[in-house]
């Protein structure tokens, strides 16, 4: 059974939790690993983040063809899409159990409602 590396207890289902961030998040932890992730975006909109384009083309797409009993055959054809600009973003993920992940939501949750903030 694995460690959970932030409560160090045993856990069988690994989590993670990603954050994107502006700055190279991995000098505060280094646990963090770095995911690329692509997100489409207008054309006439600047970005201050490197953005891919691609011409028009095909995709993927997944269909059951057949089910015979327990035997399911899964195939995949080529749906026609058009051309596509997409931002790089990058998200910087930790493993974790259930139990941190769920800790990191609710405080997450809480940051998001303005409860960590000191009024005066």
């Amino acid at each position: 059974m694995e460690k959970c590396p932030i409560c160090g207890g045993e856990c069988e289902d690994m989590r993670h939790v990603g954050v994107e961030c502006l700055y190279e998040i991995r000098e505060l932890v280094p646990s963090a690993v770095v995911e690329t992730v692509l997100t489409e975006v207008p054309e006439d909109i600047k970005y201050l983040a490197r953005t891919k384009r691609y011409p028009a083309g095909t995709v993927d797409s997944l269909f059951v063809s057949d089910v015979k009993g327990s035997l399911t055959t899964i195939d995949c054809k080529q749906v026609p899409i058009p051309a596509v600009r997409l931002l790089e973003k990058s998200l910087f993920n930790v493993r974790c159990c259930k139990s941190c992940r769920g800790d990191f939501l609710n405080l997450f949750k809480a940051w998001s409602e303005g409860k960590h903030i000191e009024k005066e």
